[in-house]
């Protein structure tokens, strides 16, 4: 299949990896960076380009990774081409009116955030979950030392920020790909805060043999169980209690074994898959 992949491809994008797992999987990608593409172009010249792929590289699928401020006469030159919209964020400044316009003007839509997918089908989207999973070429145990207590890798917003005020958690900015495991691995216990669902992070954790310790989210008991896969908090005494307890090394890597093996279901190869099996009727 030829994938037209309309997104954002600086260093710390998914959408690198996403591409590689198409290309692993033997589709032809072209990857169209909207924010910085070859061309130089700007403002409309940008959504001219894109149009213009429909003739010089003729996709079979166009996969547009949220492009929240395109144009819905883009979506509509591509009348017959089967068109893809992969929203990632939770409900927030990036779920727009726009976004919502192009969602109804998409054949497919998949959200990460289940939030986000309720949100939509409330709209009358047919939106479906699509967890984004983990990068298995990078989201991997590396053998290094834990010397690192309670971690959080992201950033401090809102209620995280009164969390790490009360806990005292170190807070770790700045790492991807392979940073980003062995970030996951020199920690004892790894922190995810969520936001109507859960982000590629927890993922990631699981994928790199961390213990996760995190604020639930829904839906998530359909895919892992707590107590064996992860354990959970709702409060900051809860995280303090779960903190104490999974200070038994025992205890937590146990859990970060089971992890481990539950979340290989949930790599960037199985999200091409899906997205390739619908789009082509495959039941």
């Amino acid at each position: 299949m030829k994938v037209l992949f309309v997104g954002v491809f600086d260093s710390k994008s998914t959408n690198n990896s996403q591409v590689q797992a198409f290309e692993r999987q033997g589709h032809v990608v072209y990857a169209y960076d909207y924010r910085n593409p070859d061309s130089g172009f700007s403002g409309d010249a940008i959504f001219d380009e894109v149009v213009g792929l429909r003739h010089s590289f003729r996709p079979d699928m166009v996969l547009f990774s949220k492009c929240r401020d395109f144009p819905t006469w883009v979506w509509e030159d591509y009348e017959d081409i089967p068109k893809v919209l992969w929203y990632m964020d939770p409900v927030n400044g990036n779920y727009t009116e726009r976004l919502v316009e192009l969602m109804k003007l998409s054949d497919f839509v998949y959200c990460n955030i289940w939030e986000a997918v309720e949100r939509s089908r409330d709209l009358g989207i047919p939106a479906e979950l699509l967890q984004e999973g983990f990068d298995r070429m990078v989201d991997r145990p590396f053998p290094i030392e834990e010397d690192k207590d309670v971690t959080f890798i992201g950033d401090t917003r809102g209620e995280r920020r009164a969390y790490q005020d009360a806990v005292g958690f170190e807070v770790i900015t700045g790492v991807y790909g392979e940073d980003h495991a062995k970030a996951v691995c020199r920690s004892r216990i790894n922190l995810n805060f969520t936001e109507g669902g859960s982000s590629d992070r927890s993922y990631k954790v699981m994928a790199a043999g961390g213990f996760l310790l995190t604020q639930p989210w829904p839906h998530m008991e359909d895919d892992f169980t707590v107590g064996l896969d992860l354990d959970v908090f709702t409060t900051v005494e809860e995280l303090k209690e779960q903190i104490a307890k999974y200070w038994n090394i025992s205890r937590r890597r146990a859990i970060a074994w089971h992890g481990n093996r539950t979340v290989q279901k949930f790599t960037r190869d199985n999200w091409v898959t899906r997205i390739v099996n619908d789009v082509s009727g495959v039941s």
